[in-house]
């Protein structure tokens, strides 16, 4: 698994051109962050909501690349959600993509 998540870090790295182009994530962004937005109703955070679900998404195609099963087939993605807002909410200090990288782990070492 170790190899994978290594695999996966390096591939993202080397395949990035330097290009001047701009991307806007979450990369960066602390759980407090995430906890603060979610529960202001005056935000739209399907946003952040569609990031996070845009990641997933490319970590599994990563999996499936490397002959991997479909890791998340049988996750609904608002238990995902839910699951790195726990983290986030438990974990105020550490930044989302910790949490998302927390969930993946536990889904991919069943």
């Amino acid at each position: 698994m170790k190899r994978i998540v290594t695999a996966l870090t390096l591939s993202i790295a080397l395949a990035t051109p330097a290009t001047a182009y701009q991307f806007r994530g979450i990369t960066g962004m602390e759980c407090d962050f995430l906890n603060a937005y979610h529960t202001d109703e005056t935000k739209d955070w399907s946003a952040v909501k569609q990031w996070i679900y845009g990641y997933l998404s490319g970590i599994n195609t990563t999996f499936e690349s490397f002959g991997h099963e479909d890791a998340f087939s049988q996750i609904h993605f608002d238990a995902a959600y839910r699951n790195i807002r726990r983290y986030c909410e438990a974990n105020p200090d550490k930044q989302i993509i910790e949490g998302v990288h927390e969930f993946v782990r536990e889904v991919t070492s069943k």
